[in-house]
């Protein structure tokens, strides 16, 4: 539809003033009044078309039929603007197929003919003007909106460098959370240090939750410390709950969750129980005292007799020469207790670094041809992904002494030692007493004295 003259002209007429001047009155207040119908290329040779600066444009095309916009050679086509909107119903197509907008849903695509490869239809930009350095990177945020916030930012992912050297670039990959309603904050990174893959894949039957400990570990590395946290149906024993306390406790102990000892209380091992082992899920505390001393497994040897074994340190002889107890496994002695002093077990015939389960305490003294010798100390065992020794801590696993001889006797020998083992992914020590001494030889005025039994050694095993 063109714009509508004023004026039909005879031949003859004559041309006034007035007429002229409306006729261009006419043109230039009505020109885009109404739609334009082209009969030819519109060239605007680099020229800015201006729409409507403060209202609403509408560029349209007849019901299924499309407007086409054609950028030759290597030009971009760039749309600027606050917000680009496909109305509900309707759709936006460009580059032939490759990005679709309909009813606010967005769709890329990339026909081609490939089989086996990653097309990549989309590519997230962002160069900088300045010089990169470690950190720099590029990401996508995304919004929604909250009780309180519209828009309101839920989540970003990104990918980032730690190192932007020439030849030498690594990257990493970045998740962005909202958590308790903080702004967004880097809740996962994942990076790798060589180029294979590492391919996490399930066949669970269920949904099921997988909770990372709080601390930095290796997955599948030591996982002795890990205790159960659980009894399956059958067992005779339940997990425990502890509550700090003074009094006895021996043997293995299970529990779901932390176990705290508190400083002013003290957990015994008595005679004959040979260890304590205490196996936590969470966090071992020990800020009060554990003693296994005298706790050995066997008694001290009987009058006039050698020490009983032990799986330890080795107990100390007799005055009059009977061997104190020596360090026995599954039947194969690890270390004789000998005619003097015994000799600490150290080193890789340590057997109880490797199964801590199995051990029972030092072996006891030899007894003399009146007395008898001492019995010897019980393990400790601390096995939790973290474990902490407070100052104030005490784990002592000596062994008795030997007991002392009338005049002209012979004294006995001490009782050999418990072990120290704790298993852990996280230790801390804050001046913690270790004491791991031999049980004394017993004494005597005049005869021989007995012989003190070996100290023990202290294992940290730390599991990275």
């Amino acid at each position: 539809m063109s714009i509508a003259r004023i004026k039909n002209w005879q031949a003859g007429e004559v041309l006034t003033a007035n007429d002229l001047e409306n006729e261009f009155n006419n043109l230039a207040n009505n020109v885009l009044a109404e739609p334009i119908v082209l009969s030819q290329q519109l060239d605007a040779n680099g020229q800015l078309i201006l729409l409507d600066a403060d209202g609403d444009t509408l560029l349209d095309a007849s019901v299924n039929n499309t407007v086409d916009i054609t950028i030759g050679g290597a030009d971009d086509f760039r749309l600027t603007a606050n917000t680009f909107t496909a109305l509900s119903g309707s759709s936006i197509t460009l580059d032939a197929g490759a990005l679709t907008v309909t009813d606010g849903q967005t769709t890329l695509a990339d026909p081609d003919s490939r089989t086996n490869t990653v097309a990549t239809p989309l590519i997230v930009a962002a160069e900088t003007s300045g010089t990169p350095a470690a950190g720099i990177g590029t990401g996508i945020l995304f919004k929604a909106e909250s009780g309180d916030e519209a828009p309101s930012s839920f989540g970003q992912v990104d990918f980032s460098a730690s190192d932007v050297g020439a030849g030498t670039e690594d990257t990493y990959f970045r998740v962005w959370l909202r958590v308790a309603g903080a702004a967004l904050t880097e809740c996962w990174r994942w990076a790798a240090t060589g180029a294979f893959k590492g391919i996490f894949t399930h066949a669970n039957s269920a949904d099921r939750t997988y909770t990372l400990r709080n601390f930095s570990y290796t997955i599948g590395a030591g996982e002795m410390y890990n205790g159960p946290a659980s009894a399956g149906s059958g067992s005779t024993r339940s997990i425990e709950t502890f509550t700090s306390a003074t009094g006895n406790l021996s043997g293995i102990h299970f529990y779901s969750g932390n176990f705290t000892l508190d400083s002013g209380h003290t957990l015994t091992v008595p005679a004959g129980s040979g260890r304590v082992i205490i196996c936590a899920t969470g966090t071992i505390t020990i800020a009060g005292t554990i003693t296994g001393s005298g706790g050995g497994f066997y008694a001290g040897g009987a009058i006039n007799t050698a020490g009983s074994v032990g799986t330890d340190q080795p107990g100390g002889a007799s005055g009059n020469g009977n061997s104190g107890g020596s360090v026995v496994w599954n039947g194969f002695t690890i270390q004789a207790g000998g005619s003097g002093a015994g000799t600490q077990v150290t080193g890789s015939s340590v057997v109880g670094m490797s199964n801590p389960f199995l051990c029972f305490g030092g072996a006891s003294g030899a007894g003399s041809d009146s007395v008898t010798g001492g019995r010897g100390g019980a393990s400790i065992v601390l096995i939790a992904p973290i474990v902490v020794l407070n100052a104030t801590a005490v784990l002592n696993t000596s062994g008795s002494a030997g007991s002392n001889a009338a005049p002209f006797g012979n004294a006995a020998g001490g009782g050999g030692a418990g072990n120290v083992y704790i298993e852990t992914s996280s230790y801390t020590d804050n001046g913690c007493t270790f004491t791991l001494t031999g049980g004394a030889g017993g004494t005597v005025d005049s005869g021989s004295n007995g012989y003190a039994g070996a100290t023990g050694v202290k294992q940290i095993n730390i599991y990275s």
